[in-house]
């Protein structure tokens, strides 16, 4: 049987068309496969794939996806690029399927059910929504939810015919922060996500969590990122803003699976009682009263791994404070330099100057 695909297709005018696909061409070598040819270059992706194609000071794109959603999403990826390194002087026309939706690709709109504290200083909002694509087994974890001015009418976001995203602007600006689904419930039509209750300075999603009523309606982009790993070994470190991504890893990977992981709290107080099927092996690691961008505790428990020569891990992740986790990279990558078993450690926040 023939896979159904989607297929959109543009026209851009550039003024300097040969630098800025030369710009575009690297910067896109992140995140696909890119294949140049003499007058252009095909990108492959999981997504999909973009057939670049110059004529002059004018450049074809072809764009074939498996979903319209998918086909959008990387519409507005090209979009967005192009005029970052072209500027506002471009034009790009596109045509094909899935043209003339206002709001943008995986919108969907969340209403609270319920809100509760889990732990002092993690707290759950459950929200009613369309669950689909969202617990599939390859669906990314991470969702960026959009907050809208408390007391105005939400107005979201809308995808132009140039393929960005025009966002409002003004009293009716929104709050975007990335979260972690923590928990999909296809049953009853909901999700979960949990909020560190950070003490101090300004933090939207947390004030959310705080002042969040039952009929409350912010919405959702996604799911993206990476989701469940893939090993039969795996060492997790993180601290409570991973806490959620660890979480629901311990919760699905297969019983045959062996998890190490350290997870850095407080106290005593912020532990919850993680379970699933695979063999776990799980530390506590309490920071008492030094300021989490100021623990070294993840570094100790790693440092205390790779004292002992190779890893015994399969998938080596961790998640935490943008200068911990360069901290943790690079102490995997100096002992590890040449290792083709998966690493990936994120900086989930960023201490305040």
């Amino acid at each position: 049987m023939t896979e159904t695909t989607f297929r959109n297709r543009a026209v851009v005018v550039l003024d300097d068309a040969g630098r800025v696909l030369d710009e575009l061409l690297d910067h896109m070598s992140e995140h696909a496969t890119v294949t140049r040819t003499d007058d252009g270059a095909r990108l492959e992706s999981p997504f999909g794939t973009v057939d670049i194609l110059r004529l002059s000071e004018t450049v074809l794109v072809d764009v074939v996806a498996p979903s319209v959603e998918i086909l959008a999403l990387i519409r507005a990826f090209i979009a967005e690029h192009v005029f970052e390194f072209a500027g506002e002087g471009t034009r790009i026309d596109w045509s094909g399927d899935g043209l003339g939706d206002s709001l943008p690709p995986q919108f969907r709109l969340l209403r609270v059910t319920d809100a509760f504290d889990l732990t002092p200083r993690m707290r759950r909002v459950v929200f009613a929504c369309d669950t689909r694509g969202l617990d599939a087994p390859d669906a990314g974890y991470h969702i960026r939810l959009l907050l809208p001015p408390e007391g105005r009418e939400p107005r979201w976001p809308v995808q132009r015919a140039d393929g960005r995203l025009d966002w409002p602007q003004g009293k009716d600006a929104l709050v975007s922060r990335v979260y972690t689904i923590r928990e999909v419930n296809a049953d009853a039509g909901t999700i979960a996500i949990d909020f560190v209750l950070h003490e101090g300075g300004a933090s939207p999603g947390a004030d959310f969590a705080r002042r969040a009523q039952v009929g409350n309606v912010v919405g959702l982009m996604g799911p993206g990122g990476d989701g469940r790993p893939e090993g039969r070994r795996l060492l997790l470190l993180g601290d409570e803003a991973a806490l959620p991504a660890i979480a629901r890893m311990i919760a699905e990977m297969p019983a045959a699976t062996e998890i190490d992981a350290f997870i850095e709290v407080t106290d005593a107080a912020e532990e919850q009682a993680l379970t699933g099927p695979a063999r776990l092996a799980l530390t506590w690691l309490h920071r008492g009263g030094t300021p989490a961008e100021r623990s070294t505790l993840l570094d100790e428990t790693l440092a205390a791994r790779l004292a002992g020569g190779d890893l015994p891990a399969d998938f080596v992740w961790a998640g935490c404070e943008k200068a911990v986790a360069a901290r943790l990279r690079k102490a995997l990558l100096s002992h590890h330099p040449n290792r083709k078993k998966p690493l990936r450690v994120y900086a989930y926040w960023s201490r305040t100057p």
